[in-house]
């Protein structure tokens, strides 16, 4: 999975039009509709001006240097910071992620105090994107444990 996410950021910065992003989009990310995409790519390009289009976020976040695999130091810091949290959380996991493995998102909340997982179907790792009412109901149903 993040091999492909890696693919996808790491095409052209310039394209032509606003539809020519929305194409990209469809074809990375099947799940979700061409009239969703539309919606929200708007926000997340802007114009330059010699008329192309490119992403709002910096370049530096869309190269190799940041895909390499973290080491045991990182990874084992990362763990302890779960489970340092004291306040009540919700991981949120696509059914469909090819990022977060399930084993994965459990092992996050076991660690955590005060850990929940939700997972919803009909999305891939970005699952407000891919199944916005999924992830509302989600939220919501953690939100409403806590009054």
């Amino acid at each position: 999975g993040t091999s492909n996410i890696t693919r996808f950021v790491q095409q052209d910065d310039e394209l032509d039009s606003i539809d020519d992003f929305v194409e990209r989009v469809r074809k990375y990310n099947t799940r979700r509709p061409v009239e969703q995409i539309r919606g929200s790519i708007r926000h997340n390009i802007k114009q330059l001006p010699n008329g192309k289009w490119t992403w709002k976020y910096d370049r530096a976040l869309r190269t190799d240097r940041r895909s390499a695999p973290p080491d045991a130091d990182l990874v084992a810091r990362l763990w302890g910071y779960i489970e340092s949290l004291q306040c009540p959380t919700l991981v949120v996991r696509g059914g469909q992620s090819d990022v977060v493995a399930q084993d994965t998102a459990a092992e996050m909340v076991r660690r955590m105090p005060n850990g929940r997982l939700a997972t919803v179907d009909g999305a891939g790792h970005l699952v407000m994107g891919d199944n916005p009412a999924g992830f509302e109901r989600a939220v919501t149903a953690f939100l409403a444990e806590l009054v």
